[in-house]
């Protein structure tokens, strides 16, 4: 006998994923997580023949599954940008815009893809949060070169966290892997415990950072 948990709540069908609180099946849960990503993707407004850089193959393979225009693509590593891996996703991003900035300009490409998750954006959030240190106001030439970089940046999984991504990336037999630091296993112990936790964290987020654009940069 089946039990609510197994199955889909939306056909009714054997459920294997969980997105957020909801139970589904192969089907409906790649067609919520699109559905996600292509209103993420709406954000951006890509161009017919825009031509966009990739980190990894994940995010140009999922890229090329959702939209209905042609792009062009081209691979690079953050070696070729000389950042160091060592880095979170995120800081590596943030932290050196202006590289990233002047590879764009040098590869003759529009924008960067790259595979950041809800998770990333989350801890992002709360690290700067406990560990608050008061810094010194940027130059307001940096800030605005920061703030230029940033609309060149397309944060393809922001919709999804990083074992939602993993589940639709399996699903489509995309390769796709991750590794959560301690704060990322605890807010998977969070988001078990309490479903909605991450979502609500991340609205938290963009709104203050809608409320104070300077003090909370991503």
């Amino acid at each position: 006998m089946t039990t609510p948990k197994s199955v889909c709540q939306h056909c009714s069908r054997p459920a294997k994923n969980k997105l957020t609180d909801k139970h589904l099946c192969d089907h409906c849960f790649v067609a919520l997580c699109e559905r996600k990503l292509r209103r993420n993707l709406r954000n951006y407004d890509l161009k017919r023949d825009e031509c966009l850089l990739f980190f990894d193959d994940a995010s140009n393979k999922v890229l090329s599954q959702l939209v209905h225009i042609p792009v062009k693509s081209a691979a690079a590593t953050f070696g070729d940008i000389g950042v160091s891996v060592a880095a979170p996703l995120d800081t590596r991003i943030v932290d050196h815009y202006l590289k990233v900035d002047r590879y764009l300009k040098e590869r003759a490409t529009h924008r960067l893809v790259v595979p950041l998750t809800m998770d990333d954006e989350n801890e992002e959030f709360l690290q700067k949060i406990l560990t608050y240190q008061k810094e010194c106001r940027k130059e307001k030439t940096s800030q605005q070169q920061e703030k230029n970089t940033a609309k060149h940046i397309i944060k393809l999984f922001e919709p999804l966290s990083r074992t939602e991504t993993q589940q639709y990336c399996t699903i489509k037999k995309i390769p796709y892997s991750y590794q959560s630091g301690m704060l990322g296993k605890m807010l998977d112990a969070f988001e078990k415990k309490y479903p909605g936790t991450k979502t609500s964290i991340a609205r938290s987020a963009k709104d203050v950072r809608k409320r104070f654009p300077q003090e909370a940069k991503v």
